[in-house]
């Protein structure tokens, strides 16, 4: 009984992290938007009293695209989304290339976080989030729908803060420092 309310739990958190980055286009990047800034949220779910911790980090600048990156857990589920100003150019997978400082870069198929065009979900968080523990600088290719067509850009985050400022999101999932993250 006491799982199938964690399970029950975490679908409603889940289902409410994905409404939370469906907002309407307008509401993003709005007036919050701030380079280089980041910001943490712990909420509490009514029903069940599972907490939810959340940690985003915008981009270095808003130009040429502003983004932002959300960490968030809930219960022990690690979720990474990227989310963008502007509309990606595929309806499904997204290929995502990011790269750690000056660590090789990694090309992935990242999935459509919650019903928007504009926020994608990596498939391996906790090997994206160890990836960018310890670095200063994370780079993140997609491509986005431009005027001619597909154009790909390049994204800036300033990480060099991410090991203190993720500290909630890793204490929560229970993910120790130094492991994997897996």
């Amino acid at each position: 009984m006491r799982r199938t309310l964690r399970r029950v739990a975490g679908v409603l958190a889940l289902t409410a992290f994905a409404l939370v980055l469906a907002a309407p286009t307008g509401a993003f990047p709005g007036p919050n938007f701030a380079p280089n800034s980041w910001s943490a949220d712990i909420t509490t779910d009514e029903m069940t009293d599972i907490r939810t911790f959340t940690v985003s980090l915008d981009s270095e600048a808003a130009e040429p695209l502003p983004a932002t990156l959300v960490w968030s857990c809930d219960g022990e589920k690690l979720e990474v989304v990227a989310r963008f100003d502007a509309d990606l150019s595929a309806d499904s997978a997204i290929e995502v290339t990011w790269r750690a400082n000056n660590d090789k870069a990694t090309t992935e198929h990242w999935g459509r976080a919650g019903n928007t065009r504009r926020a994608i979900a990596a498939p391996d968080p906790r090997n994206f989030l160890s990836a960018v523990l310890g670095r200063d600088v994370l780079r993140l290719r997609a491509p986005f729908r431009g005027p001619d067509g597909e154009e790909r850009r390049i994204v800036t985050f300033n990480t060099g803060e991410a090991r203190r400022k993720l500290e909630p999101v890793l204490r929560h999932c229970r993910l120790a420092e130094g492991d994997r993250v897996d």
